[in-house]
């Protein structure tokens, strides 16, 4: 029987106050990341508001290979809830060292960038703010 804890709580209350609707689908298990050594469990969640729908594949930690579904916070915790002003900043904002591979900066960098954009346009910035307090 899984509990509910705080974090659980948070995520929740953001779906019901911004009337969203959240669908997580089992896809496969396989290596999800271009730097992946290790296959994990892949789902596709989607957001849904207003007729509007934000979806993306997400990997689920390593640790857990136990295929369920993934819980709202496990996804929301995980979302680009703040605009990234350009490459550099993104480079040092996470971390990335002179040893990553350009191609992969950009990559994670585009995609960051799709994913706030995405939620941009589902989330007013009230319900922005919202998203940004899970954590």
């Amino acid at each position: 029987m899984e509990t509910t804890n705080e974090y659980d709580k948070q995520a929740q209350e953001f779906l019901t106050k911004t009337n969203t609707s959240y669908k997580c689908t089992y896809l496969k298990y396989d290596k999800h990341f271009s730097n992946d050594e290790q296959s994990r469990n892949i789902y596709r969640i989607t957001l849904e508001k207003n007729g509007k729908k934000y979806t993306t594949n997400f990997g689920d930690s390593l640790v857990n290979i136990k295929i369920s579904t993934i819980k709202p916070y496990d996804f929301l915790a995980c979302l680009q809830k703040y605009p990234i002003s350009n490459i550099d900043e993104f480079v040092k904002d996470f971390g990335y060292t002179l040893n990553t591979k350009i191609s992969e900066i950009n990559r994670a960098y585009k995609a960051c960038v799709r994913e706030y954009t995405a939620l941009k346009s589902l989330y007013s910035e009230d319900e922005l703010e919202l998203l940004r307090a899970i954590c």
